[in-house]
């Protein structure tokens, strides 16, 4: 297995810099050349954040979330299933929401690359208490309620600790794209997924992340928000390429 990356803008910054962000433990983030990188994007999230993980030289694929999306987990993970290719060498990157399907997916057919998180969770407890209320009762709000679009620009700067004009309009120009009622449904899922003990090859996390709170001590830590791989998609980019040992 040959890990590639070396001289990446990203990975020269994190040699100068050991602040950037508290290093994991090692891992063998490298792929042979066949290997097939599969993004899980998160919860109204899309294929839009692919220019933020371009992974140069390596196969990349992006999964669209069914619409309408099954009422349930075994319905769903048949849905999103159905975009993988059979006889691949894989690895799951889940981003967010994306965490748990890559995760639960992962049981169905264990990618030989491993599962990495990006801002994600494996547990509902990670979860900061105002989201798990939230979660539980979105089966009983109206729709409306679950329309991105509508939320105010300082809402979400807070909330996903996105700052620059470009990434806002990004986020803007996903919300616009997942209907409301795709929101909710995804939200219920996520209410009822049961976690697991599934192994992960690696796991990213920001510090300043306001809606998941990860104790994680084996995670490794970058200095920012929710959607980190947004916002600081080279340093996870060189994270995913490079493989980086623990501080």
């Amino acid at each position: 297995m040959r890990v590639q990356g070396a001289g990446h803008p990203a990975v020269d910054r994190l040699k100068e810099n050991g602040t950037l962000f508290v290093r994991g433990p090692r891992f063998q983030a490298g792929s042979p050349e066949n290997m097939l990188t599969v993004f899980f994007p998160g919860l109204g999230a899309d294929s839009t954040l692919a220019k933020y993980h371009p992974l140069e030289g390596r196969e990349t694929l992006w999964i669209q979330w069914p619409n309408p999306v099954p009422a349930d987990w075994s319905g769903f993970l048949d849905a999103v299933e159905r975009q993988i290719p059979k006889r691949r060498h894989l690895r799951f990157v889940g981003i967010s929401f994306g965490g748990p399907v890559a995760l639960s997916l992962s049981r169905r057919c264990p990618p030989d690359g491993g599962v990495f998180l990006v801002g994600s969770l494996v547990q509902h407890s990670e979860i900061r208490w105002p989201f798990r209320v939230l979660l539980a009762v979105s089966p009983y709000l109206p729709e409306f309620l679950f329309d991105l679009a509508l939320l105010p620009d300082g809402v979400v700067r807070a909330v996903f600790g996105i700052e620059k004009p470009s990434f806002l309009e990004d986020f803007r120009g996903m919300a616009a794209r997942l209907p409301a009622r795709s929101v909710q449904a995804l939200c219920r899922l996520l209410s009822r997924w049961d976690g697991g003990e599934t192994p992960i090859a690696g796991r990213m996390h920001g510090t300043r992340d306001r809606i998941l709170c990860v104790a994680d001590p084996l995670a490794t830590r970058v200095d920012g928000g929710h959607l980190i791989s947004m916002t600081h998609g080279d340093v996870v980019e060189a994270w995913l390429v490079e493989g980086r040992e623990g501080a």
